[in-house]
């Protein structure tokens, strides 16, 4: 197996950048807020008629949603609404838990908000010495992470950089730097790092590189900034206090928030974080690893994905749609013959349809007009996701900029775990929830931003001195196609980018689930002959995401050296076809069926294998037992997300540790519906989309567990990274 750490040597699309730059650019002129506010009273004077209309029929879904509750009408109502309870009511109790530790840490008894956090930020003292030491890590860190993109690069060497320790001397007083003292006075343990060190930083005529030039500039750059809180430090400090007491007031919960409305409780502890995380302090102090507020901050980061666990609550909606569909295997007669995932796959169908006859649903016209009436912000917030003409009614109303868990209450949470164990990687994984962690199109939400540095100070510290809880590495498939024009094509690019920016801790690729050949929505689409003929169409399209990421109709993006991605690609292809070889289709709609289930098992075997490979880099940079957080996300993680998650859950269900005893089927059933349909409960209180659910399902059918382990343990051999897993939900 190539042991690159690199992760982005096929470099970030030029175009995409420059998209990015320019979109970020623009900013309101005071005509637009005029045109803005005239538009406003404009839609306001027409819709005034109807809010009359609006507020009855508001009145009359609440009485019905009373009258369900009371006389017990169906099942799903009262346990969404349980769901959505216990799922922020965890989520804030996560945060507090958090909290907690460190006053235990500190041994404070006191209950005095200020009092803690000033014992947060006191050990904050901004002077030469220590301006100095946060110049030198900089300049480290942005050395390792330049050196972290090169393909030849490799993850053995990270040990020797973690003990590297940067001379002071390196920096000047101006912030600029003498690279021949930094290559003469620094110590290198190893002779390949001080090479690829000297290569990174001279040319081959002995002058500084660009890069080194460019680092330079920055490096001068930063030391202004960060010279310029000494200079204020009294006045920074006192806003940085000022935004702890905020978060201290919040988790101290004297209005008990946590128990009468835990989800204005968690917006009010995100904005607040947010704010702490845009401070000037933690910037300039981010890299740090020997300051509490900053350890703190992210060690917040890492329990909103890794530690809200919502798997009871998910059940519990399972058992109740399972109730109100009939669906138990109790009450029914089960043909032999019918091999169970496909019982599996009708019934995870009729789930859906249950939810729609009992709740919510956002397919049919009269479901749409429902939904949004009794669901106004959430309406408002999905057409601000969409972008292009849609996002002009949001914008009117000012929340133009989409923020799925900032607005919209989209809770990330760990689904499950996952250990491996083989001669060449051991570790664990953490399979996430969890909507697209931006704001707007081109800005990374703070609170992933933080965990992704969280992950690189982890992995740069002395393995004695790592914290548990943090990851080492995000692994994020992002399921937004990389090609649309607006929206999540946006998206999709401005998460991938942090492959450029933290390629130390985060790995990013695009899998396709809106292009033609996966919807399939017109029948010229449906290609499907048998599955080495198609296996060669998949792979030319898999191929187009490293070599043409920027061509229309794929939607395909991968990061890395492309004969590392072509090698898995042949070896997926050459696997799937083995357990395809005998799918014959003679209608289109089997057809249909075989081509959306080929597609979802090679999908699942690029994400279990990049588990499995990053891991693998991670033991060879002499991580032990590391911990890694995986995200298989759409725009919202309720419907495509869902299915993929629910496809994991169906796939590795029945592998459990061997001293826990077996779920019996009615547990089954009841994980895989709680978790198929309560996604889109929680962040939507609606069905999932019935479109989003034909890919998969079909996938389900074909395909048995223990077939696709079958597949994915021959292609783990054949690639060298032999390995077992267990998983715990």
């Amino acid at each position: 197996m190539n042991e690159s750490i690199s992760n982005t040597s096929t470099i970030f699309p030029e175009t995409w950048a420059k998209a990015r730059k320019e979109r970020k650019k623009v900013e309101k002129r005071i005509i637009d807020y005029i045109i803005q506010g005239l538009a406003l009273a404009v839609l306001l004077v027409v819709s005034l008629p109807l809010f009359p209309i609006f507020l009855l029929c508001r009145l009359a879904g609440n009485l019905k949603e009373k009258a369900v509750t009371v006389f017990g009408l169906n099942k799903t109502l009262p346990s969404v609404r349980a769901m959505k309870h216990d799922e922020e009511f965890k989520k804030f109790q996560t945060m507090k838990d958090v909290f907690k530790s460190y006053l235990l840490e500190i041994g404070l008894q006191t209950t005095s908000v200020r009092d803690i956090s000033k014992a947060f930020i006191q050990d904050i003292n901004f002077n030469s010495t220590m301006i100095v030491d946060l110049m030198a890590e900089e300049c480290k860190r942005l050395i390792v992470r330049e050196l972290g993109k090169k393909a030849g690069f490799q993850s053995s060497l990270i040990p020797a950089l973690v003990d590297l320790e940067m001379d002071r001397g390196c920096v000047n007083e101006d912030g600029t730097i003498d690279w021949t003292f930094v290559c003469k006075k620094m110590y290198f343990k190893n002779v390949d790092l001080q090479n690829a060190f000297q290569d990174l930083l001279f040319s081959s005529k002995g002058a500084e590189s660009t890069f080194a030039t460019k680092l330079s500039e920055k490096m001068h750059r930063r030391h202004l900034e960060v010279t310029g809180i000494e200079k204020n430090a009294v006045k920074h400090l006192a806003s940085f206090l000022n935004r702890f007491n905020k978060l201290t007031e919040i988790l101290n919960d004297s209005e008990n928030l946590q128990t009468y409305n835990p989800a204005q409780a968690n917006r009010s502890f995100i904005a607040v974080y947010r704010d702490l995380l845009k401070h000037p302090i933690y910037k300039a102090l981010r890299l740090s690893s020997s300051h509490r507020s900053i350890n703190l901050l992210h060690d917040v980061s890492a329990a909103i994905w890794n530690s809200v666990d919502p798997t009871e609550a998910y059940k519990n909606v399972g058992k109740a749609i399972i109730a109100d569909g009939n669906l138990s295997p109790k009450n029914e007669i089960i043909d032999p013959n019918v091999p169970d995932n496909v019982v599996i796959a009708n019934k995870l169908r009729k789930s859906q349809k249950t939810v729609c006859s009992n709740h919510y649903q956002n397919d049919s016209l009269y479901g749409k007009i429902s939904y949004a009436v009794m669901h106004f912000w959430q309406t408002v917030g999905g057409f601000a996701s969409m972008g292009g003409r849609k996002r002009i009614i949001p914008s009117l109303l000012g929340v133009g900029q989409y923020d799925s868990h900032g607005t919209l209450s989209n809770n990330p949470s760990k689904q499950s775990t996952t250990s491996w164990r083989g001669d060449l990687l051991c570790g664990q994984v953490n399979n996430c929830y969890g909507g697209s962690p931006t704001i707007g199109d081109h800005r990374i939400a703070p609170e992933f931003k933080a965990l992704l540095q969280a992950a690189e100070n982890n992995l740069m510290r002395v393995p004695r001195l790592r914290r548990k809880g943090i990851p080492s590495k995000i692994v994020f498939g992002s399921l937004q196609d990389s090609d649309f024009i607006y929206a999540e094509g946006a998206r999709t690019q401005t998460l991938m980018y942090c492959n450029q920016a933290f390629p130390l801790s985060f790995i990013g690729y695009v899998l396709a689930k809106d292009s033609p050949l996966y919807k399939m929505t017109k029948s010229e689409n449906i290609v499907w002959e048998d599955a080495k003929q198609f296996g060669q169409i998949l792979k030319k399209s898999l191929m187009l995401g490293i070599n043409a990421p920027t061509q229309k109709g794929h939607g395909f993006y991968f990061a890395g050296p492309s004969e590392r991605w072509e090698e898995l690609f042949n070896a997926i292809i050459d696997e799937v076809n083995i357990e395809f070889k005998d799918k014959q289709a003679l209608k289109l709609t089997e057809k249909q069926n075989l081509q959306a289930a080929y597609q979802d098992h090679v999908y699942s075997l690029i994400s279990t294998f990049e588990e499995c490979r990053t891991l693998a880099d991670l033991n060879a940079m002499g991580v032990v037992n590391p911990l890694i957080t995986t995200l298989n996300v759409c725009k919202e993680n309720i419907d495509r997300g869902a299915m993929e998650n629910l496809k994991l859950l169906y796939l590795r269900i029945n592998n459990l540790p061997k001293d826990k005893p077996p779920l019996t089927k009615d547990e089954i059933l009841e994980s895989l519906v709680g978790f198929m349909n309560s996604r889109s409960l929680s962040s939507r209180d609606r069905a999932i989309l019935e479109h989003r659910v034909a890919q998969v399902l079909p996938f389900i059918e074909t395909v048995s567990p223990e077939n696709f382990d079958r597949s994915l343990m021959s292609l783990l051999h054949r690639l060298g990274l032999d390995a077992q897993y267990e998983f715990v939900v």
